[in-house]
């Protein structure tokens, strides 16, 4: 029986003292955050032809926790960018983004999740916005360039329906 317990006593140093997270990517500098704002906004000019800014931003590496809990060996490390992105020459149009670096291809998740409906995407959102509100007179111009573009980009499944909602809303 004291064999035992000495035998389970040290498994569960050996278990307590090793480290079993796993550390996807390192934590980015100041200088790589700066790398990967750059590369967010060259994307999003090079895809609609306008200048993007990041009017919010923030950078955090921590620990995650798959399971929500510190005792699931399937610990995590990595960085998460969060930031809000808008359009210079159509400021209604702004867009919060959240990736995780994994480190290895947190660029390419942007390119697939985010950058060809980030504009249209911030349309709809927009028009969820005036309905929540309940402004009456947005700025015209502003909606009109945003849905010529979006028209033009055969995306209008991304802003018709809460655009449906918004003129509803206010009649």
């Amino acid at each position: 029986m004291n064999r035992l317990i000495k035998t389970f006593t040290v498994i569960f140093l050996i278990v307590l003292l090793s480290s079993c997270g796993t550390q996807l990517s390192p934590k980015a500098s100041k200088q790589e955050q700066k790398e990967v704002k750059d590369k967010i906004l060259k994307l999003l000019k090079d895809e609609y032809n306008q200048p993007f800014k990041i009017i919010d931003f923030n950078y955090s590496y921590d620990t995650h926790y798959p399971n929500g809990n510190c005792s699931d060996c399937r610990i995590l490390k990595y960085g998460i960018y969060i930031f809000k992105v808008e359009a210079v020459n159509n400021s209604i149009l702004s867009l919060k983004v959240k990736l995780y670096d994994n480190g290895q291809n947190m660029i390419e998740d942007f390119k697939k999740t985010y950058l060809d409906r980030f504009y249209c995407g911030a349309l709809g959102s927009y028009f969820d916005d005036l309905r929540m509100k309940q402004i009456k007179n947005p700025n015209k111009a502003d909606l009109s360039r945003a849905e010529n573009l979006c028209n033009s980009r055969n995306q209008t499944i991304y802003y018709e329906k809460p655009k449906e909602e918004y003129l509803k809303s206010i009649q």
